[in-house]
């Protein structure tokens, strides 16, 4: 199995955001017990760097987040096709058309993400952390 983790999934570990912050935990506990295959977008990564910074104004903390996920899933690069994929996409939000574009390129069965409203016309499955962990547990 290969799932892509929207960003806000892995930033409600990093910072431990209530109420979320249980069920995005345990997933990635069950995606390593699953030995399923985790991926990130390397676009989320400078995304999630950035918030880390910008909310502890430490660069080592933003260096150990990305190296933390580097831990559980593996970076996936985002393409020009992804992009040109994106702008046509019926998907409103533009970084998450990018996120779909690239997740169908790579076969995978999942994006997780806990605003799956965000994703409406995805060609790909896109659940919560949630609803994976009661199908998957």
């Amino acid at each position: 199995m290969k799932i892509l983790l929207d960003t806000n999934v892995v930033m409600d570990v990093i910072e431990k955001r209530e109420p979320y912050y249980k069920d995005a935990f345990a997933l990635l506990k069950a995606v390593s017990v699953m030995e399923a295959e985790c991926y990130f977008s390397a676009s989320s990564a400078k995304d999630v760097f950035y918030l880390v910074k910008r909310h502890t104004g430490s660069l080592e903390k933003a260096k150990k987040a990305i190296v933390s996920i580097s831990k559980f899933a593996i970076f996936c690069d985002t393409t020009k096709q992804d992009v040109q994929t994106a702008l046509l996409s019926s998907i409103a939000d533009f970084e998450d058309a990018i996120l779909v574009s690239g997740a169908e390129r790579e076969n995978m069965d999942f994006v997780v993400t806990r605003n799956e409203k965000d994703f409406t016309n995805a060609t790909v499955k896109v659940i919560t952390p949630s609803e994976f962990l009661k199908i998957y547990s």
